[in-house]
């Protein structure tokens, strides 16, 4: 399963909604989830993204981790999304090991 489909599952909106809105965290989600769990660089992200810079695809995450930190709702979606992809949760600011079958589904 890819990472933007389980991501449109557990916000319950299309992903062409989803990374198109602003403030709902779809999109960070999605990059960040593909930074800490496969072996995407920065700048594939950005190129995946549509035409986001590589610095912009940093900043996104960082922004993401700093809410996390107070958002447990959000946190609770990141948990939803890790288990559809069967990734083991973790919330770390180092990146997770790659996961040979996210690879290949961002």
């Amino acid at each position: 399963m890819p990472i933007t489909e389980a991501v449109s599952t557990v916000w319950d909106q299309e992903w062409q909604t989803l990374s198109t809105a602003h403030g709902n965290g779809a999109r960070s989600v999605a990059l960040y989830v593909a930074r800490h769990h496969s072996d995407r660089t920065l700048r594939e992200l950005a190129q995946l993204t549509g035409g986001m810079e590589y610095p912009a695809v940093t900043m996104a995450i960082q922004r993401l981790e700093r809410r996390l930190k107070s958002d447990k709702g959000l946190a609770k979606k990141i948990q939803r999304v890790l288990r559809m992809l069967q990734v083991k949760f973790k919330l770390r600011r180092d990146p997770i090991r790659s996961c040979s079958s996210l690879r290949e589904n961002l």
